[in-house]
């Protein structure tokens, strides 16, 4: 058998492995899928407990210059279900073979979103105070570890 030959017989097993087994680009989104259905859970619950009941006092007293108490559905929605998808796709697509590395990429893209957010808004809203910046900037990270490193679990449990 020729070089030739073999290579061409090595394709022809790559293909026929991949037509007996399709599956495997549906178990790549349903993985995503399932990933991005935790992060948002987890994010939703921990968020509303945080901004509900936990820091409640705390941003309502910080951000009362600033803030008229009504909240407008559209954005948050869109950040609510687009965070997530972001947060999934940057830190654990394709999902990484050690824990350690989902958990320091979903702190990393919780520290840049909520960074970017609260040091644009720090530098234009004068009255957002340097300690509502730290502290969300502290819980966007802590929040994006959580969600993360839960997601990556049921991910990995589940055969991605």
């Amino acid at each position: 058998m020729t070089d030739r030959t073999a290579r061409h017989d090595d394709l022809d097993h790559h293909r026929s492995l991949r037509a007996a087994n399709p599956s495997d680009n549906d178990q790549s989104a349903r993985s995503w899928w399932i990933g991005y259905f935790v992060a948002l859970v987890v994010i939703a619950v921990f968020d509303a407990l945080w901004l509900g009941f936990v820091a409640r006092d705390f941003y309502r007293r910080e951000t009362a210059a600033v803030v008229d108490g009504t909240v407008r559905w559209v954005p948050a929605v869109l950040f609510y279900f687009g965070y997530p998808a972001g947060l999934v796709t940057l830190a654990l697509w394709p999902v990484p073979a050690a824990a350690r590395t989902a958990a320091w990429r979903s702190a990393l893209v919780g520290l840049l979103a909520y960074g970017t957010y609260d040091l644009t808004t720090l530098a234009i809203v004068s009255h957002w105070s340097v300690t509502l910046g730290v502290i969300d900037i502290l819980w966007g990270t802590l929040l994006s570890y959580v969600a993360g490193l839960a997601a990556y679990m049921v991910m990995r449990r589940r055969g991605s």
